[in-house]
């Protein structure tokens, strides 16, 4: 029974930065979604299937459409129910992991990796039927549009074919890796900050004044006309970089007050 009270005050506890996750990630995330299934559309209404490639930027990126009934990398290819599977299963855990996540720095990049991982799920739902003189894979229902191709070799990244959707989910990674090294770079500063005993104190103060300065923001913003939101919004910059400007200077007093106590 204490664990299930400990779990139901986890949930109830727990900070969810809704407003944060509604007014700005959720509409960001149905924009890039938005955006990946318009060029998807483009491409399998305007391109021919597997014709050659078209130089985009020559030496960078070509076009060859081409739909991949299989995971990322064709994996699974001509097993487009496993492919759906996996993709459902990986983006409802984005999902879970996207209601529970907190810091902002986090949170941006699974909202990046969620946009690209349920684009390319619900964009299965509408992808045309690969054409019968296509191959093995000729008739298969259920792939995912693919179109990008990168105009150079490179440990084999010219057989790679792409869409905006897997781009997003790449750029995200990328993202959570410099979220991580952050992470412990943050660690590593609290650490010291904790050795140093007033300053400890004055990094949470800090800290605490710009989770306070967010938290208004985002409840003062909901329904204002666009010209207020965008004023509200440079406010809210200008007052958070008043916050980190005092909070530097603080830093360097407390240094100077050491440096001549230990003078003494």
């Amino acid at each position: 029974m204490e664990i299930i009270e400990n779990i139901k005050l986890f949930f109830k506890n727990h900070n969810y930065a809704w407003r944060y996750k509604l007014i700005w990630c959720l509409p960001f995330l149905i924009l890039l979604a938005s955006f990946d299934w318009i060029t998807k559309i483009i491409v399998s209404s305007k391109m021919e299937y597997l014709a050659q490639p078209t130089a985009f930027i020559p030496g960078l990126l070509k076009f060859q459409y081409i739909i991949n009934p299989g995971a990322a990398l064709s994996m699974n290819a001509g097993k487009p129910s496993v492919a759906i599977a996996l993709a459902a299963l990986v983006t409802i855990a984005l999902i879970i992991v996207w209601i529970f996540c907190y810091p902002k720095f986090w949170t941006q990049s699974v909202n990046l990796m969620l946009a690209g991982s349920l684009a390319n799920l619900l964009g299965r739902a509408w992808a045309p039927t690969i054409p019968q003189n296509a191959g093995k894979d000729g008739g298969i229902k259920g792939g995912v549009v693919d179109f990008l191709q990168w105009d150079f070799d490179f440990f084999g990244l010219t057989d790679y074919t792409f869409n905006i959707a897997d781009v997003y989910v790449n750029v995200a990674v990328g993202l959570l890796v410099i979220a991580l090294i952050i992470f412990i770079v943050q660690e590593i500063i609290l650490g010291f900050y904790k050795k140093q005993g007033d300053l400890y104190d004055l990094y949470q103060n800090f800290k605490e004044d710009l989770k306070l300065l967010e938290s208004k923001y985002l409840q003062s913003v909901k329904k204002q006309p666009i010209k207020v939101q965008f004023k509200m919004f440079q406010d809210y910059l200008a007052n958070g970089k008043k916050i980190r400007s005092d909070w530097k200077q603080t830093k360097m007093d407390f240094k100077n007050k050491n440096s001549k106590e230990n003078s003494n």
